[in-house]
């Protein structure tokens, strides 16, 4: 059991969550957008209980105040990671396509920042490393708007 990589595991556990939810929030009934735009909130909290469980995995800490200190910006990147989330959402939520789509473009923001967020929590992130996500992002984003038949 020792050397079994438990972190990739729960990775990809968290990931599959993720999917899972965002598709349950967008293929949810269409009764106008105020129960959405409600359940959104829910969607951001989700999300960040999420990438808290995944942000706080048991590491080695040298002491109380570096564990402290740490827990608090954990903390608030997980924070700032809903909340992003939860805008996005509110974005999509006007887009005139598919739950699906809607859920796909959500989950590929949401890995995106699940990384940049995981780098920077363990002090290796750099310009390079955001560059290349982001355009990973953005090219995925492209492709997948690209591939929609518009109903405009």
């Amino acid at each position: 059991l020792i050397l079994i990589d438990r972190r990739s595991a729960q990775e990809m556990l968290v990931l599959l969550l993720l999917f899972l939810i965002f598709f349950y929030f967008f293929s949810g009934p269409e009764g106008g957008r105020t129960p959405e735009m409600a359940w959104s909130v829910a969607l951001g909290v989700l999300f960040f209980l999420l990438v808290r469980g995944f942000l706080y995995y048991p590491e080695s800490s040298p002491g109380i105040v570096t564990e402290l200190r740490e827990n608090s910006r954990r903390f608030l990147v997980a924070s700032a990671g809903a909340l992003l989330v939860w805008q996005f959402s509110l974005v999509l939520l006007f887009l005139p396509i598919s739950a699906l789509h809607q859920a796909a473009l959500l989950f590929i923001f949401g890995v995106v920042f699940l990384e940049l967020f995981s780098y920077h929590i363990e002090g290796a992130l750099t310009r390079e490393r955001m560059l290349v996500h982001f355009s990973v992002f953005f090219i995925l984003a492209v492709a997948l708007l690209a591939s929609i038949e518009w109903s405009i």
